[in-house]
Formats: C-alpha cells, sequence, structure tokens
C-alpha cells in the first residue's frame, strides 16, 4: 500500500500518541487533532487527507457527528471509526470502516488496508 496522509483524531493524547506512532512506523504522514472542530479547521484549510481515523467517544462533538459533518464535503473519503464498543453506532453507514478498542499494531495496519481498499475513491484512482 502507497503511503497515506491520514488525520487521526482522538482526544486523549497517549491514545492519540501511541497510534500516530504505530502509523507513522508503518510509512504513513500522519495529522494530529485532538477534537472534531481541530479535524474540521484541517479540512477547512483544504489540507489533503487520504484516510480520517477518528474516535467516536469525545467530548464536544462525537467521532459519528464528526463524520456526519465530513461527509457533507468528502462523500467518498475513506473514514475507519475507532470504539470500544463493538456494534456500530447509530448513523454509522457500512462505508464506514469500525475498529474496536483496544487494538494492537497489525489490527490497525489491516483495517487501514481494508478501509482504503474497498473505498470509491480509491476504485476510481485504480481506473485511471
Amino acid at each position: 500500500m502507497r503511503a497515506l496522509r491520514i488525520l487521526l483524531v482522538e482526544d486523549d493524547v497517549l491514545v492519540r500518541c501511541g497510534t500516530a506512532d504505530m502509523l507513522s512506523y508503518a510509512g504513513h504522514h500522519v495529522v494530529e487533532a485532538g477534537s472534531a472542530p481541530e479535524a474540521l479547521e484541517i479540512f477547512a484549510r483544504g489540507e489533503i487527507i487520504d484516510l480520517l481515523i477518528t474516535d467516536n467517544r469525545m467530548p464536544g462533538m462525537s467521532g459519528a457527528a464528526l463524520i456526519a459533518r465530513v461527509r457533507e464535503g468528502w462523500p467518498t473519503l475513506p473514514i475507519l471509526l475507532v470504539t470500544g464498543y463493538a456494534s456500530r453506532e447509530e448513523g454509522i453507514g457500512p462505508d464506514v470502516g469500525l475498529l474496536t478498542k483496544p487494538f494492537r499494531e497489525a489490527r490497525l495496519l489491516t483495517a487501514v488496508s481494508e478501509i482504503v481498499e474497498r473505498s470509491p475513491a480509491q476504485e476510481r484512482r485504480r481506473s485511471v
């Protein structure tokens, strides 16, 4: 898999740093955000993002709410929702990958690969 520019949204600093390290060691460029509003600011600046990875339970705005907002402007962006709960949150469609906490590096990288490979944006890249 090619190196991706990944926006990682996680309010817990230790979890965010650990996850960012795992992704960076795999060759990806990680842009970190500590909240959903901070992530929306990154999108508003026009930064190119290949994949959004977001925690679900965050103060202020949940990952599910962030996903709904992101889908308005970037409907085909691959998204991976990280949650401590095994079930899908209401409103999260099958186009969003789901990764349950806790996870190990191998599972994270597999989930990243799976969601990027099945995304509509990836299909367009293959056909060009």
